[in-house]
């Protein structure tokens, strides 16, 4: 269980931040992103957000991946 301010979700990242993905809250989702290479202790970099919640963009390990907000909320990142 991780405690305190140190989980956020990808979709709440800015610009440029760096992260560690921990795990998935979307056991549906979670089957998605490890087929794409999103693993636990993958670095996600975000790299941009498109504008009124209309997704987002990440690097993740060196590919580059376009989300939905509703599957960025899915994984957590330390």
């Amino acid at each position: 269980m991780i405690t305190g301010n140190t989980s956020l979700t990808a979709a709440q990242l800015r610009n440029g931040e760096r992260r560690k993905v921990l795990s998935f809250s979307n056991e549906f989702f979670a089957g998605r992103f490890v087929a794409m290479g999103i693993l636990p202790g993958s670095e996600l970099i975000m790299v941009r957000k498109a504008p009124f919640s209309g997704g987002i963009y990440i690097k993740v390990d060196g590919h580059n991946i376009a989300l939905r907000n509703e599957e960025a909320s899915t994984i957590i990142v330390q």
